[in-house]
């Protein structure tokens, strides 16, 4: 058995994950972004609206699929990682073939309005 089998059958499911996050790692990021949060609301002059409203609910939506993503089991991570990988490669070979050139770069998928 290798040592990622025995990881892998050694990880808690369900709601039991929740207790196996590593909590000062998320505790770390929010003190960050809080920083940033109040560094928004000083800069527009003591008021959320223009900057700092946004990046909070983009912030919590970010957590929130984070956790989601935290609550999928690492074994059909590790099943689609091929699809993935297979998947940005055709991307890759897409913008070298139809991609757009912008500023003397050709990096761009043009999807149009969306």
């Amino acid at each position: 058995m290798s040592y990622l089998e025995y990881s892998v059958k050694s990880v808690p499911s369900g709601f039991r994950k929740i207790l196996h996050l590593n909590w000062p790692l998320l505790l770390l990021l929010a003190s960050v972004c809080g920083v940033g949060f109040l560094m928004l609301y000083s800069v527009a002059g003591g008021s959320f609206s223009p900057w700092a409203e946004p990046q909070m609910k983009r912030f919590g939506l970010g957590l929130a699929l984070m956790l989601v993503v935290a609550m999928v089991p690492i074994w059909l991570w590790r099943n689609l990682s091929g699809v993935a990988y297979g998947f940005s490669f055709l991307l890759l070979i897409a913008v070298a073939l139809i991609g757009e050139e912008r500023k003397g770069a050709q990096r761009w998928i043009d999807l149009g309005p969306v």
